[in-house]
């Protein structure tokens, strides 16, 4: 994260704060790219050696996707104010956002339960991958923050659904 912020800290002092959404962008195509290799569910035991676990093509496809999850969440938390400012959003339009963003989480994670239980994990985290993208696109393409506020719905499923399907994996 801290890595993350000081790159997109010193990209902004040479560039727009569009560029942020360019580089996001470009890192979630590559997420959504790998995604689509197949993600097989190893059936490990805990007492396994944690090598073996190292050398799983599942496991470190895995550790990439989630790394690419969070190369997007390092410059949403600490750019989102800034972009969203940018267009016009007041304090309180800003406010509101991160509220809906959080209030949209919670309820997701009440009933995370019932909707995995129909969904293979490996699509779901899929699909985690591709509402990402979408969720950025939408932040680049319609630079309204009334619109943006709006989608921040979809912090559910890029951040909350995310842990949680990591965990059941």
């Amino acid at each position: 994260f801290m890595v993350a912020s000081i790159v997109s800290g010193f990209i902004l002092h040479f560039f727009p704060i569009k560029s942020i959404l360019y580089m996001v962008f470009i890192v979630l195509i590559a997420n959504f790219i790998v995604s689509l290799y197949q993600i097989p569910i190893p059936k490990t035991h805990y007492k396994k050696e944690i090598s073996r676990i190292y050398n799983l093509k599942s496991f470190l496809l895995f550790i990439l996707i989630a790394h690419l999850i969070w190369l997007n969440e390092s410059a949403y938390y600490p750019f989102f104010s800034i972009y969203m400012k940018s267009i016009g959003a007041s304090p309180s339009l800003l406010g509101f956002s991160f509220a809906l963003a959080v209030f949209s989480e919670i309820i997701f994670m009440f009933f995370f339960e019932n909707i995995i239980q129909n969904v293979r994990k490996e699509n779901f985290l899929r699909f985690v991958v591709f509402t990402t993208i979408f969720r950025w696109g939408i932040i680049y393409l319609i630079p309204n923050p009334y619109v943006i506020t709006f989608f921040q719905v979809l912090h559910a499923i890029t951040f909350g659904g995310y842990y949680l399907v990591s965990m059941k994996l």
